[in-house]
């Protein structure tokens, strides 16, 4: 049985993206008062573009497509962009990726999104080999340049090499220890790497946090996440009430307060946050906003803060809320894409492609993009053996299942590894094993709305063997009048409830 992803608690977690995407962004730039951004952002890119129209080089094109990618305005630097990547040869690294930022269309504003890029999950894996190459060149002449030594812990993670990733980390974090975002970069490679009281310590007891919007963010997230009480509520709120920082320095802590007042139950403050989270928000924000939306639906997330760059998680939340599988799967793999190293977006991209559109091809390839980086992550490997049983390819299924490691480590529970031995069975002819497992599922599944999964998913295979055993499962997971359920699980009960074909 594939993962149900789910709308698990989510928290204002740092994003972890290589410098040449982040340079320019508020993290990255000084704690300033607060100030309007829109109109410096117009003079500047319209000076810059002047001096591209009358001068057309390398050094004013680059100064032009820098300034789009600062404040995200595409358009007018998209000659400057072509005519910087006619010179490729000439160029840094990362001149030549802001310049084909600038260049790629949008997947947001995409009309008629087709079907998913074969072999698209390698670019992660191949980009991460050439940053690796690129800042080992780099360090070699500077070795002081502590975000080079950043990105190449990152592309070391996307690779699953973590041990690489923690030393280079290290010397990051030697190098510019008070550095907001080596700080905030260090405790997410910790989360990452399962250290949770590393990540919340390593923010919690820093100097720097008391005084800074975006470390404070991360401590309040980071405590929720240990279960521990935060340290800098106050700090925080009174941040919030000073107006002494942009809102583009503050929309991250927003977020993390108001997610902390949601889960304490005060929705009204939680909704004021949310919105102050929204004034300028990093995308980071907007994907908390639409996440905590399921739980309130007054907390509205206005349609542009959607068209932030990096917005992938936020479409995909609205997406898959309103069961639309095709744009949901689209920004997954997009949101897989920008965060290969994070084994959430492959479990949720392998699921819905499993359950909601019975693409096993495609949730074969969401679960070994998500492996890549983390070979031994029970869910994935669960999620590949259903796609690979599906597929009837039987022996390659038991061994991903054969390399589930147990006791399970959080994210995964008994009822799930038992419901996909159930299938295992079902499908090398062993009826009554294949019973027996998926009947200890349904006890052991720990809510209503799983144990209709756990329901459908058998009665998937009892269809082809014993039609009044598949009609008594499909009747014990009707749904109770009047109560809404989740999305994804209505559409797999139509996927089983269709013919014999759609189904198998």
């Amino acid at each position: 049985m594939t993962h149900l992803d789910g709308e698990k608690p989510r928290r204002v977690v740092p994003r972890w993206r290589y410098s040449f995407g982040t340079i320019f962004s508020a993290e990255h730039s000084g704690l300033g008062p607060a100030r309007i951004l829109a109109p410096c952002a117009t003079v500047e890119l319209r000076q810059a573009k002047q001096r591209f129209d009358s001068d057309r080089n390398v050094i004013t094109a680059a100064d032009l497509v820098a300034c789009a990618v600062a404040y995200f305005e595409k358009p007018e630097a998209q000659a400057a962009a072509e005519f910087l990547l006619r010179r490729r040869t000439e160029l840094k690294e990362e001149v030549i990726k802001q310049a084909e930022w600038v260049q790629r269309p949008d997947a947001h504003g995409a009309q008629g999104i087709g079907p998913m890029a074969q072999g698209s999950f390698e670019e992660s894996a191949q980009v991460a080999g050439r940053v690796i190459a690129a800042r080992r060149r780099q360090i070699q002449r500077w070795q002081y340049d502590a975000i080079a030594w950043l990105d190449l812990a990152r592309a070391y993670a996307v690779l699953g090499l973590l041990p690489q990733s923690e030393r280079a980390m290290k010397v990051a974090l030697q190098l510019a220890p008070d550095h907001r975002v080596v700080l905030r970069l260090s405790a997410r490679l910790a989360l990452h790497t399962g250290r949770l009281d590393d990540a919340y310590h390593q923010i919690a007891r820093h100097r720097r946090t008391p005084h800074d919007p975006w470390l404070i963010s991360a401590e309040i997230s980071f405590a929720q996440i240990v279960g521990r009480k935060s340290r800098f509520t106050r700090e925080a709120k009174s941040i919030l009430s000073g107006g002494k920082y942009s809102p583009a320095h503050t929309s991250e802590l927003a977020g993390a307060l108001a997610t902390l007042e949601l889960a304490a139950g005060k929705h009204r403050v939680a909704r004021a946050r949310y919105g102050e989270s929204l004034r300028d928000p990093t995308e980071n924000a907007v994907a908390q906003a639409v996440w905590a939306g399921r739980t309130d639906s007054s907390i509205v997330v206005p349609a542009a803060a959607l068209e932030l760059p990096g917005s992938f998680e936020a479409n995909y939340r609205r997406a898959r809320r309103t069961g639309d599988w095709t744009r949901a799967l689209e920004f997954a793999r997009e949101w897989l894409l920008d965060e290969p190293y994070s084994s959430g977006p492959a479990i949720i991209g392998s699921s819905l492609a499993s359950m909601a559109v019975n693409d096993c091809a495609t949730a074969e390839a969401f679960a070994r993009a998500g492996l890549k980086a983390d070979p031994t992550e029970h869910v994935l490997l669960n999620n590949l053996a259903v796609a690979l049983a599906r597929q009837n390819r039987l022996p390659e299924a038991n061994a991903a299942f054969s390399r589930i490691s147990r006791p399970f480590r959080n994210g995964h529970q008994n009822y799930v590894d038992n419901a996909t031995r159930g299938l295992l069975a079902f499908r090398a002819g062993e009826l009554d094993a294949g019973r027996q497992a998926y009947a200890k599922s349904d006890i052991e599944a720990p809510d209503p709305d799983t144990r209709r999964l756990v329901l459908l998913h058998w009665a998937r295979e009892e269809k082809a063997f014993d039609h009044e055993r598949y009609l008594r499962l499909i009747e014990r997971s009707n749904p109770e009048p009047g109560k809404a359920y989740d999305p994804l699980i209505e559409s797999l009960r139509r996927l089983v409830t269709a013919s014999p074909s759609a189904a198998a």
